[in-house]
């Protein structure tokens, strides 16, 4: 029994245009990752270390950071991924596939 099922394909067409400066791009969000986990690292490093941050306000502040980190880390591979690739298309198997390893990374 030889079940196919058919695909379900997203083609992220606003990625055709950038083919000229893609380069620029990728630099460019490759250097706001970076700096985007520098900075959610920092601020959790900093509240964990520091005694006086202990409040419940300052410990939601680093619940936020790790979701920023986990939402960072889920999406900006995959659109430097599509940048530096001639192949604009994402399937539909590959979005629940993100979605789910990022609620597991959430429900940890």
């Amino acid at each position: 029994m030889d079940l196919d099922f058919p695909e379900i394909v997203f083609v992220l067409h606003g990625l055709n245009v950038t083919q000229t400066n893609r380069y620029i791009y990728f630099v460019f969000i490759l250097m706001l990752y970076f700096f985007t986990m520098f900075i959610n690292l920092t601020l959790i490093f900093l509240i964990v270390l520091e005694k006086m941050l202990h409040d419940p306000m300052y410990l939601f502040l680093c619940n936020l950071c790790v979701n920023g980190i986990i939402g960072s880390s889920s999406f900006y591979p995959k659109m430097l991924y599509d940048i530096s690739f001639d192949s604009h298309v994402i399937t539909y198997i590959g979005t629940s596939n993100v979605t789910q390893m990022t609620l597991e990374l959430v429900m940890i």
